[in-house]
């Protein structure tokens, strides 16, 4: 509870008028004095008094995308048995005040309203907590106490359109087997003749010796396609502008791999308060620290190989021979650059993306699966 601005001069004037009488002998200017901060404790009294509420606030959606709107409800339930005055309710978001002006409720009575939500900005941002403010009718003083706790909104990366790459694993028959391809992952699918090229190891030797033609085996590979996507979180790689292009083209790639139905994995330094559930959290939450290129190798060795992984980056080298060193671990290794250049290029078995919006690397990454 404290003091409006005019209950700062109402109880400071008396104060110094009570003053002032008593000292010259003057009842009138003692008087005035009195009655200024007799209304000042009126009002502490009347914004005292105890009120019973239900207070509940939902949102309509906790997860959306950049630019979306959403609708909180608001309902207030009197549940005292003393009717209440003229009262606000306070809620908050992205701090941007929002006020509700909630008329006397009688005992047990029920007021509800809302009011939109706009997302300008990814992040995961507090909705609330939601407060009471209670003010006597001549407006001396206030009193503030929560109602509702906050409400955590997960505002999600825009996502853009482009087309997965075809993923797979490249199972080495004649060298070490990438990590994420398991023991026994390619599988018996029919008997064959035998055709120039065709692995020795591969033939059924009992076949053969009944048909008296060599017969191979041709098998499958069985291990489960997927995508891994690195986002590189390092402030002095990416200006606060292009990291939240990086963080764009991250989630579109993720998007766009989990709708084909295949793993998919996120790398990046990501708080855990609150905890984020899917891929797409972990990006609303996402910022840049002060990490290095050995950080990043470290989250890449940490994960199993297989499949394809994307790095998003900035234009500063470094991170191509790093990546290039884990090509027997991937079938595919992407590298996109968000800078000021624009193109793409083969180095050291790392395709690379340079581009300077999330919009140019989306076309640039769907040309790179064969798309248009």
């Amino acid at each position: 509870m404290r003091p409006t601005g005019t209950g700062l001069v109402v109880g400071l004037g008396g104060g110094v008028l009570a003053a002032a009488g008593l000292t010259a002998g003057l009842p009138a200017l003692v008087g005035i004095g009195v009655a200024g901060l007799t209304l000042l404790l009126g009002a502490v009294a009347l914004v005292l008094l105890p009120a019973r509420l239900d207070v509940t606030r939902a949102a309509t959606r906790t997860r959306l995308t950049v630019g979306d709107a959403v609708r909180a409800d608001v309902t207030v339930v009197n549940a005292g048995r003393l009717p209440t005055g003229v009262f606000e309710v306070l809620d908050s978001f992205d701090r941007e005040p929002q006020r509700i002006t909630v008329p006397p409720l009688a005992p047990g009575a029920r007021f509800a309203d809302s009011y939109e939500i706009s997302t300008r900005r990814r992040g995961v941002i507090a909705l609330g907590p939601v407060r009471l403010e209670r003010r006597d009718p001549l407006g001396l003083v206030r009193r503030g106490e929560p109602l509702a706790p906050a409400l955590w909104i997960w505002v999600h990366p825009k996502i853009h359109p482009l087309k997965a790459l075809p993923i797979g694993v490249a199972v080495d028959f004649e060298g070490e087997m990438i990590d994420r391809a398991q023991h026994g992952s390619t599988a018996f699918a029919s008997l064959r003749e035998y055709r120039a090229g065709d692995d020795f190891r591969q033939i059924h030797w009992r076949t053969t010796a009944r048909v008296g033609d060599l017969v191979v085996q041709d098998r499958v590979d069985t291990t489960e396609p997927s995508t891994t996507v690195l986002l590189d979180t390092r402030a002095a790689v990416l200006s606060p502008e292009r990291f939240e292009e990086a963080v764009a083209f991250a989630a579109s790639v993720v998007s766009a791999a989990g709708r084909g139905g295949h793993p998919v994995t996120l790398l990046c330094s990501t708080p855990t308060d609150p905890p984020p559930v899917t891929a797409l959290d972990r990006l609303a939450a996402a910022v840049q620290d002060g990490g290095d290129e050995t950080g990043l190798l470290a989250m890449v060795r940490g994960t199993p190989g297989g499949g394809t992984i994307v790095v998003v980056s900035g234009e500063p080298g470094g991170l191509v021979p790093l990546l290039g060193a884990q090509r027997r671990r991937y079938a595919r290794i992407v590298l996109v650059q968000i800078g000021d250049s624009t193109g793409t290029s083969l180095r050291s078995g790392v395709s690379i993306i340079s581009a300077p919006t999330v919009e140019v690397a989306a076309q640039a990454y769907t040309r790179l699966g064969g798309g248009r």
